[in-house]
C-alpha cells in the first residue's frame, strides 16, 4: 500500500502526479471515490474483477458522506461516471 498525503514529504512526487501516472498504466482500473457510498460501490466493482488490476484511491481528509436522498445513488459509479445532481440555473 502506498500512502500519499496532500502535505507529503518535500521530496515526494505530488499526489496528483502519482494519480496521473497510475491512470496512464494500460489496463489498470483507478477509481477515486468522492464519499463513503462511492467507496462501497467501487469496492463491489473491484471485487468482480478477475483478470484486471485495480488501485482504489482514497483520501485521509474528512469528507462528508453525501445524502443520497438528495443526490443520485452511488450505484452509478459502476459506469465510471454519473450525474450527481442537475445544475441549477
Amino acid at each position: 500500500m502506498t500512502r500519499l498525503g496532500w502535505q507529503g514529504r518535500a521530496h515526494a512526487t505530488s499526489p496528483l502526479k502519482q494519480l496521473i501516472s497510475l491512470r496512464a498504466v494500460p489496463g489498470l482500473i483507478v477509481p477515486r471515490p468522492a464519499d463513503a457510498n462511492e467507496v462501497v460501490e467501487c469496492w463491489r466493482v473491484i471485487m468482480k474483477l478477475s483478470h484486471q488490476p485495480a488501485a482504489l484511491i482514497l483520501t485521509r481528509q474528512a469528507l462528508p458522506t453525501l445524502d443520497r436522498s438528495k443526490y443520485a445513488p452511488a450505484s452509478g459509479t459502476e459506469n465510471g461516471a454519473y450525474v450527481l445532481a442537475d445544475a441549477k440555473r
